[in-house]
C-alpha cells in the first residue's frame, strides 16, 4: 500500500495540513501581526534593496525565520502590486504574508510525520501526526504572521530527527541541529530549552554496543550546537554586521522574566503562576488528546523495556513537562508561549490511539499475538477511518477562527484577559462596512490596528471614544477580567446595559461587540422651522423593555430665544391617530446643536416593537421656533417622515415616508 512508505505518508499528511490551514488564510488578524507584518516588509527592504544586513535587526526574538517567510511573500506581492507596505494598507497583504508561514508549517508536519513513521511505525506514526496536523490551536497558530507556531515545529522536529539520528547516521543529527538553529533564530530565549533537553536525553539515554560512550555523547552534543550556531549566523542576516548583540540581550531577556502581561496585583482575575500553564494545556488541547494522554503515558511506561517506541514517547512527554515547568517561572504568561509543549501532547495521543489500533483485543498485546481478523479488523479499519475523518472535519469546521479555540471540556478554564487576541474583529469590520457611511465613519475599537485593517472607514483607539466624530464604538472579550482602574475595565462599565447594534459571535461565544453613538456630527441638514401644522417623525424599533425616554438632536437657530413648546408623540405607527405617550419641551430650555431628552412613562413591553416618534410645536411661528436634525441616507435603525405642511383629504402621514433618519438616540 502506499501508505505503508514513509514518503507517501509524509506526503498525505503534508496535504492534510495543508487543507486545514487555507480555509479562511488571511480572512482575519491578531493584534501583534500588524509590527511582525511591517518587520518582515522591512527585512527584505534593508536586505534585498539597500543591502544593508544590519538593518534586519529588527527585536532580539530575534524573529528572523517569520521575517525570511512572511518577508518574501510580501516583497513579491509589493512588485505586484506597485506598492510598499505600511499601516494603511495591510489588508492587501494578508494573504500574501500568511501563506509562507502556512506552508512552512505544513513542510514541519509532513517531515515530522516521516520520522514519527520511522520512530513509531506504520499505523502509530501517520496517527501521531495527523493528530498533530489538525490541531485546532496550532491550525491556528500557523495562520498568522508570528513566530510561536514555527517555533514549535522547528524545536519537535529537532527532537525527532535527534532521536533518529543518535542510532541512525550523522545526516538526521545535520537536520537536528539546522532545524535547532531556525529555532534559536524564531525565538531565542525558548529555543534554549532544546540544549537542556538535549544532554539530559544523551546522559540517560543508554546506547548498547557503542565504545567510548561518553565521548561519542559529547561528539554529538557538539556537533548539534556547533551546526544550530551556524545556522543561527546564517539565518539572521544582522549577526553579520552587528557587534552589540550582547547588550540588546542583557536588556530584553529580562524583561522576558520579570514583566508580566496583566499585571498580577491588579488583575479582576489574577494570572497564577503555577496554575496558568495547566489551564492553558486544559482549555486548548482538544478532550480527544487529553483523554488519550494519561493512557499514552502509562503504555509508555509499562513498555519502556519491551518496545523501543516507548522510551521515545516518555521522553516527549518528559520534553512537554520539562518545558511547562521552565516557563512557569517567566513573569510574562500567554497561552502561546507553551506551543512548544502544547505540539508533543497530540503525537503522544496519535501514537496510544495507533497502538489501540494495532492492538484491538488486547490493549496491550505482546508481538505473538495472531493478528486481528474477521469482523474486528473490519471494526478497526472503520473506527481508525472513522476518527481520521472526525477529526479533520472538526478542525475545517472551526474554520477560519482555529485560533480561538477552546476545549468544551474545559471551556472556562483560561481567564478573561486570555480569551481572544484580535480575531473576530473582522466580523464586526465586514458588519460596519455595509453601513452607508461606512468609508465616512470613525470607530473606536479594541485593537484598533485589527479593526482598521478591514473597516473602510477610520478607525481610532478607545480612548477616543468620547470624540463627537465617533459614530461606533467596538467592545472585545479579552477586556473582561482586568484590573478595577484599568480603562478597559471603565469602557465595560459604561457600556453596561446597553444593547449592542451588533454581536460577532466565534463557536457560539461573544467575541466582538458593536455599539452604535452615532452623534450630530453625521446629521448634516436641517427639517426648516417647525411651526404649525409640521411633523417630523421616524419609525423607531426599540430593543429593551420599559422603554421610556428618547433623545432628539435639536437645533434653535443661533441660540435666539425661542418661547414654544416643543411637543413629541409616541404612536403605534404614522397612521395612528392617538398618542401612547406624549411629552412636552419648551424651547426656551432647548440648548442649540445638542441632544434634547424627552422623558415619557414607561411602555411595558416595549422591546422588540417598532413605535412612531413625531416632533411638533403647534403655536409655533417662523422666527419662533426649533429644527430638527437629519440625515437624507438611511444610518440609523427606522424610517423617517418629513412633512412640512397640513395632511390633504387624501393624504395619510405613511405618505410621506422616505429614505434618511432623524436625528435621535435611544439612552
Amino acid at each position: 500500500m502506499l501508505w505503508q512508505r514513509p514518503g507517501a505518508a509524509a506526503a498525505v499528511i503534508f496535504v492534510v495540513a495543508l487543507i486545514v490551514r487555507l480555509p479562511g488564510l488571511g480572512d482575519f488578524m491578531t493584534a501583534d501581526e500588524e509590527n511582525w507584518m511591517l518587520r518582515s516588509g522591512t527585512f527584505w527592504h534593508e536586505l534585498v534593496r539597500n543591502g544593508n544586513p544590519g538593518g534586519t535587526f529588527m527585536t532580539t526574538h530575534p524573529g528572523a525565520t517569520t521575517m525570511w517567510l512572511s518577508g518574501a511573500g510580501i516583497f513579491m506581492q509589493e512588485a505586484r502590486l506597485g506598492f510598499d507596505i505600511d499601516t494603511s494598507n495591510l489588508r492587501y497583504f494578508r494573504l500574501a504574508a500568511t501563506l509562507p508561514i502556512t506552508l512552512a508549517t505544513a513542510v514541519l508536519i509532513g517531515l515530522s510525520a516521516w520520522l514519527l513513521f520511522r520512530l513509531f511505525g506504520l499505523v502509530p506514526g501517520p496517527m501521531a501526526a495527523l493528530v498533530l496536523a489538525v490541531d485546532p490551536y496550532l491550525v491556528g497558530m500557523s495562520q498568522i504572521v508570528h513566530l510561536d507556531a514555527l517555533l514549535a515545529l522547528f524545536m519537535l522536529v529537532a527532537v525527532l530527527s535527534i532521536f533518529y539520528g543518535y542510532r541512525h547516521g550523522t545526516r538526521w543529527l545535520l537536520i537536528a541541529g539546522v532545524l535547532a538553529g531556525l529555532a534559536l533564530a524564531t525565538k531565542f530565549v525558548p529555543a534554549l530549552w532544546l540544549f537542556l533537553f538535549l544532554p539530559a536525553f544523551l546522559i540517560l539515554s543508554p546506547t548498547p554496543g557503542v565504545k567510548h560512550l561518553v565521548l561519542e555523547k559529547m561528539r554529538v552534543l557538539c556537533f548539534v550546537g556547533g551546526v544550530a550556531l551556524l545556522t543561527l549566523y546564517a539565518a539572521w542576516p544582522a549577526l553579520w554586521v552587528k557587534d552589540d548583540f550582547f547588550r540588546s540581550f542583557e536588556r530584553d531577556v529580562p524583561s522576558v522574566l520579570t514583566q508580566e502581561h496583566v499585571a498580577l496585583e491588579t488583575s479582576e482575575e489574577p494570572i497564577e503562576p503555577v496554575t496558568f500553564y495547566v489551564r492553558t494545556v486544559l482549555g486548548r488541547t482538544m478532550p480527544f488528546v487529553l483523554i488519550l494522554i494519561v493512557g499514552g503515558v502509562a503504555v509508555a511506561m509499562k513498555l519502556w523495556r519491551r518496545d523501543r517506541r516507548a522510551p521515545t514517547v516518555a521522553w516527549l512527554f518528559l520534553y512537554a513537562i520539562g518545558y511547562l515547568v521552565l516557563i512557569t517561572f517567566a513573569a510574562k504568561k500567554a497561552d502561546r508561549y507553551a506551543l512548544p509543549a502544547l505540539v508533543m501532547l497530540p503525537v503522544i495521543a496519535g501514537w496510544m490511539f495507533g497502538v489501540g489500533m494495532l492492538s484491538w483485543r488486547r490493549i496491550l498485546s505482546p508481538p505473538s499475538s495472531p493478528p486481528v481478523s474477521g469482523w474486528r479488523s473490519e471494526a478497526a479499519r472503520f473506527m481508525l477511518g472513522f476518527v481520521v475523518v472526525s477529526l479533520i472535519a472538526h478542525t475545517l469546521l472551526l474554520s477560519p477562527h482555529a485560533i480561538a479555540y477552546n476545549s468544551p471540556l474545559f471551556s472556562n478554564v483560561r481567564q478573561a484577559s486570555q480569551q481572544g487576541w484580535g480575531e473576530g474583529l473582522e466580523g464586526a469590520a465586514a458588519w460596519l462596512n455595509q453601513h452607508p457611511l461606512a468609508e465616512k465613519l470613525v470607530v473606536a475599537s479594541w485593537y484598533p490596528s485589527v479593526l482598521g485593517t478591514y473597516f473602510n472607514g477610520q478607525t481610532m483607539s478607545l480612548s477616543s471614544r468620547d470624540d463627537a466624530r465617533v459614530g461606533f464604538v467596538v467592545l472585545y472579550r479579552n477586556m473582561f477580567g482586568r484590573g478595577s482602574d484599568d480603562v478597559e475595565t471603565d469602557v465595560l462599565q459604561e457600556f453596561a446595559g446597553k444593547v449592542p447594534a451588533h454581536t460577532v459571535y466565534i463557536g457560539g461565544k461573544p467575541q466582538a461587540w458593536v455599539f452604535n453613538t452615532i452623534g450630530l456630527h453625521y446629521f448634516s441638514e436641517h427639517a426648516g422651522e417647525i411651526i404649525g401644522s409640521m411633523e417630523i417623525g421616524q419609525t423607531v424599533p426599540v430593543e429593551s423593555d420599559n422603554w421610556s425616554s428618547i433623545d432628539i438632536g435639536l437645533a434653535t437657530f443661533s441660540s435666539r430665544a425661542n418661547t414654544e413648546d416643543v411637543i413629541l408623540h409616541i404612536r403605534e405607527n404614522p397612521d395612528t391617530a392617538d398618542d401612547i405617550r406624549t411629552a412636552v419641551v419648551n424651547a426656551a430650555a432647548i440648548e442649540d446643536g445638542s441632544w434634547q431628552r424627552f422623558a415619557f412613562e414607561p411602555i411595558a413591553g416595549s422591546a422588540g416593537r417598532s413605535f412612531y416618534v413625531a416632533l411638533s410645536s403647534p403655536e409655533s411661528l417662523a422666527g419662533n421656533a426649533i429644527t430638527v436634525w437629519f440625515s437624507q441616507e438611511n444610518i440609523l435603525p427606522g424610517q423617517l417622515l418629513l412633512r412640512r405642511r397640513a395632511l390633504g383629504p387624501r393624504e395619510a402621514n405613511s405618505d410621506f415616508l422616505r429614505q434618511g433618519d432623524l436625528a435621535y438616540r435611544l439612552p
